[in-house]
């Protein structure tokens, strides 16, 4: 729905970002607002990548640091504790949960990505190609596979021991998560694409 408002009506889709925000976490999914960034992202692509002027440009380090921050928050919350009225006005009041924060982080090393000549040249290699064109069918199917493993957490603790736990949950989630992504890829999405593209 919000790719044919972008489509058909760009003021629209613009207009509704707020309501995204506010409808993300108690009416519809968590992860709405990842997905309207992501559209922003894709939107404004060209004028991202070309943008060498203007003054988020000159302030890319800086963004690349807090984008690095935000990404990282789940795990700065370990060493830090967040005072109890901040952490109120964040989750009650602007709704900022861990998962917007961590979105936010996401957002931001995406758009220096997109931005940095320098690091696309680095990412650019066939390995890093491969799995850009399955990121979306791994977004879809990595939970599948953490899911079957945390449900047999137990057993499989029996088998392989405590301390083998998590090279054994790495190792499944991993291995099954990129042969699914690889036939959903080549017997789902580039069909869809084709097809969309007609």
């Amino acid at each position: 729905l919000l790719l044919f408002v972008l489509r058909h009506h760009r003021k629209l889709f613009y207009a509704l970002v707020p309501w995204v925000f506010f409808a993300n976490k108690y009416y519809i999914s968590v992860f709405l607002f990842h997905f309207l960034l992501g559209i922003i992202l894709a939107d404004h692509f060209e004028r991202i990548e070309n943008d060498k002027n203007s003054k988020l440009h000159k302030n890319r380090v800086l963004i690349l640091i807090l984008s690095i921050i935000l990404y990282s928050w789940r795990e700065i919350l370990n060493f830090i504790t967040v005072p109890a009225a901040i952490q109120d006005i964040s989750d009650n009041i602007l709704f900022l949960d861990i998962f917007f924060i961590t979105g936010l982080g996401s957002f931001g090393l995406l758009w220096f990505i997109i931005n940095s000549n320098r690091t696309q040249r680095i990412l650019d290699n066939r390995p890093l190609r491969k799995l850009g064109e399955l990121s979306y069918c791994i977004y879809l199917t990595h939970w599948i596979f953490t899911t079957i493993f945390m449900d047999h957490w137990q057993k499989i603790e029996l088998k392989v021991g405590a301390d083998n736990m998590f090279v054994s949950m790495l190792a499944f989630v991993l291995t099954g998560t990129f042969l699914l992504s690889l036939l959903l890829n080549r017997l789902v999405e580039k069909p869809f694409i084709r097809l969309g593209k007609r």
